[in-house]
């Protein structure tokens, strides 16, 4: 039995079009740790650069074409589950600990052909395995000869005098042909040791920060994929609708392993307390996974599923996850670039689809409240105000019940509002009730 985290993922399509004429405005890379310079063959390489942050770091505050900009096809993100992006102190008081990350995912790619008559073909499947913790000297090559967008990491921490001092990470395989035969030269994050001498492991964090993980271009060869329908003929001239199922699991730490003897000890030191005490035992084995996996994972599981033995009162075995997956799917991203693909554009202009989009601000609208919930309600308050004609001085007395029904309705208790006396009351707890968290310890 294994544990199914839901995964999100976001897809972005870019036609030949938008790679040529759009993508170059977009932001790219802020870490290029390839750009290090070093010696080798009796040569300089990235001589013009320097050892200096300025050289391999990129603010996305500043101009100039991105790098590595985004090559046609769809790309993926997916973004990790809450729990592997929360670290923990060590007990050194020093160190934040984050749990490791799924290193291995499976994506299926679900095709499905649109005839000249308009009617849709039967789909045909396609499969890959990301390794995102793979680790390189070279940039990865697809089997046409082209590059695949690799992320470079600053390794190892102490190169050796004329060896390359950085690699890429990450590496995508056919499902196929996976897993491949190990070569001499393949290695893995856990082969190359931290300042401290352990093995490095893949987590949210990366080599960067919280940034690593929830920005595309900085993570695309460890959480995210491009598919460049190299093996559909004719793919940008053919409309098609496309699916993704993205499945990744951990090569190396679960979270849950370990979990099953620590209920195990813990129910039963309780059972001793109890006891000695000579009460009732206070607490269920399953209640007690449910307060560790809450406070842990902050995941909910089907109570029916978690099943264990007592022997007398003591807890003999208990049936829980195994391990973990994260699974998600993308459903039906439409491609179709209508009588002229070479030319038409998903994420240029409108009117000029070899243009980069124009943002104009005002179109902007911002709302500030103590709460998404009241944000929202807030910004649409202030929309239908602007229907009646009003400014934006008058929000307050024009529909001033309107942001007190939105909220009602957000929270879930609009129907108690006219039923019961307190209502109003209740709804003032609850709002301000979501402007806090509970945090244990």
């Amino acid at each position: 039995m294994n544990a199914i985290v839901p995964l999100n993922i976001a897809a972005l399509r870019v036609s030949s079009t938008d790679s040529t004429n759009v993508v170059g405005s977009f932001k790219g890379r802020i870490a290029n740790f390839n750009n290090l310079p070093y010696a080798s063959g009796g040569r300089i390489l990235n001589e013009e650069q320097t050892c200096t942050g300025d050289a391999i770091t990129y603010p996305l505050n500043l101009d100039g074409s991105p790098r590595d900009s985004l090559l046609p096809g769809v790309h993926l993100h997916w973004e990790l589950p809450d729990y592997f992006k929360r670290g923990t102190m060590e007990e050194n008081g020093k160190t934040i600990q984050f749990p490791q990350a799924p290193n291995r995912w499976l994506v299926i790619r679900y095709l499905t052909r649109q005839t000249e008559e308009g009617e849709w073909e039967a789909p045909s499947t396609k499969s890959w395995v990301v390794e995102s913790d793979y680790i390189s000297e070279k940039q990865q090559q697809d089997p046409d000869g082209s590059y695949r967008p690799t992320v470079s990491v600053p390794l190892p921490i102490q190169p050796a005098y004329k060896k390359q001092p950085f690699r890429y990470m990450g590496r995508v395989v056919e499902a196929n042909k996976w897993p491949a035969d190990k070569k001499e030269e393949d290695k893995y994050l856990k082969d190359f040791k931290d300042e401290q001498g352990k093995p490095y492991t893949l987590t949210a964090m990366g080599f960067l920060g919280p940034e690593f993980s929830a920005y595309y271009p900085d993570c695309c060869s460890v959480f995210g994929f491009v598919d460049r329908f190299s093996d559909v003929e004719d793919w940008e001239k053919i409309p098609f609708k496309v699916s993704y199922q993205v499945m990744g699991w951990i090569e190396g730490k679960d979270p849950f392993d370990g979990l099953e003897k620590e209920i195990k000890t813990k129910y039963n030191k309780q059972v001793e307390r109890c006891e000695k005490k000579e009460v009732e035992i206070d607490i269920t084995p399953l209640e007690l996974f449910e307060q560790i996996t809450k406070r842990r994972f902050n995941w909910t599981f089907d109570r029916t599923q978690i099943t264990f033995k007592l022997k007398g009162k003591y807890l003999a075995s208990i049936q829980i996850p195994k391990k973990t997956i994260c699974s998600g799917i993308h459903e039906e991203l439409n491609w179709n670039l209508g009588p002229a693909p070479g030319s038409n554009s998903f994420l240029g202009h409108p009117d000029l689809p070899t243009d980069p989009p124009s943002w104009e601000t005002k179109d902007l609208n911002i709302a500030i409240g103590n709460s998404s919930t009241e944000a929202l309600s807030a910004l649409l308050h202030r929309e239908k105000v602007k229907e009646t004609g009003a400014s934006s001085n008058q929000a307050s007395s024009k529909l001033p019940n309107y942001e007190v029904i939105l909220n009602a309705l957000q929270l879930g208790i609009l129907k108690d509002i006219e039923d019961k006396t307190n209502g109003i009351i209740e709804l003032e707890e609850e709002l301000h009730a979501t402007g806090f968290e509970s945090e244990s310890g």
